[in-house]
């Protein structure tokens, strides 16, 4: 479940439940079925102030997934399922098909009680169960917290679930730096290079997982790319080509290249 309008008041915190015979291993790694849901409207308090609204939401949440999860789900399901929530942002896995259907067809009307109600077309369940063949990609995939999910292969030929940059996330950071480099254009280099190099470490800082390398070239390609876009537009008579780009910028204002920073 998702509404932006609220994301950036609540408890950055991961709150994960899960049913009490759910394995040791990888959590997502034993369950086949899962499901976004995004909530298409919200209750309205008259006269109450941002803060306590955000407070509120969180509050109702709170109260409708996650004690419900526990107290209401958890306990009806044959299988072993799990609810992973950031925010206002959240995943269902269930290991049992039946289980996962249920649910699905239940949480509206919950959502319905307290004032909410599901967005029909941008809510969806999804199998995501080991791939059993060799060739090919696994079945389905599903965005959480701006990576997709999905079952890539491992070097020795087994399968492993991966995450990649989601790529609507990919592209609203690539437009952010061009429309950034555009609006400064006539700044020194030094501090153009000290923004765009704070921008590179603040993505490779979220989304430096393992796996995840060949999305991270895309970013750094890409604002270079932006750069000398807009560097070359300076001077209209003498535009930058790639040569000059490299020698007169690059080689003393150089952007962080990739690198992986969380191991998981």
């Amino acid at each position: 479940m998702r509404c932006d309008s609220f994301g950036d008041g609540f408890n950055r915190s991961v709150v994960v439940t899960a049913s009490a015979s759910a394995p040791d291993q990888k959590l997502e790694s034993s369950f086949h079925f899962f499901f976004r849901v995004f909530v298409e409207s919200l209750p309205q308090w008259p006269g109450v102030g941002s803060a306590h609204v955000h407070k509120k939401f969180e509050h109702l949440i709170h109260t409708v997934l996650d004690n419900g999860f526990q107290n209401d789900v958890r306990t009806r399901m044959n299988g072993s399922c799990f609810l992973a929530r950031f925010a206002d942002d959240f995943v269902m896995g269930f290991n049992l098909k039946s289980d996962a259907e249920r649910v699905y067809q239940v949480l509206p009307k919950r959502f319905e009680r307290f004032g909410l109600r599901i967005h029909p077309e941008k809510s969806r369940m999804v199998q995501f169960s080991r791939p059993y063949w060799k060739q090919g990609k696994g079945p389905g995939s599903f965005a959480f917290l701006g990576f997709t999910h999905y079952w890539g292969k491992t070097l020795s030929g087994g399968w492993t679930i991966k995450r990649k940059t989601q790529g609507k996330r990919l592209s609203r950071f690539l437009s952010g730096i061009g429309d950034w480099c555009k609006e400064h254009l006539h700044e020194t280099l030094a501090k153009q290079y000290g923004i765009l190099s704070a921008k590179l470490r603040g993505h490779y800082q979220y989304y430096g997982v393992r796996g995840n390398f060949k999305m991270l070239e895309v970013a750094y390609e890409g604002t270079r790319v932006k750069w000398k876009k807009w560097l070359s537009r300076r001077n209209s008579k003498d535009r930058m080509g790639w040569e000059k780009f490299a020698a007169q910028v690059e080689e003393i204002f150089g952007l962080p290249k990739p690198r992986i920073v969380h191991a998981f």
